[in-house]
């Protein structure tokens, strides 16, 4: 993959992985943190942080010079600050 679509799948994810972590919230409020529907939330959640850790493994793989140019800023393209690095 191209180092732009590292950066907008990292922005889409973090996203993504945001709202997950909204709607976890707004149903344990709502239905206890023991409920089916929590417990899917966490593991959805998980599964995104899987994802994101493997994807910014690749982009290191792949691109080694443009993620040495942005040194910890590379580290916001799947965590951190929604902001582009």
């Amino acid at each position: 993959m191209e180092f732009k679509d590292y950066e907008r799948i990292g922005s889409e994810l973090k996203e993504l992985n945001n709202r997950v972590v909204d709607y976890i919230i707004e149903m344990s409020k709502k239905y206890g943190k023991s409920k089916p529907q929590v417990k899917h939330g966490d593991k959805a959640m998980k599964a995104l942080t899987t994802l994101r850790s493997e994807l910014e493994n690749m982009m290191y793989i792949e691109h080694p010079e443009e993620c040495k140019k942005l040194g910890e800023k590379a580290l916001h393209v799947f965590y951190g600050s929604s902001e582009k690095p």
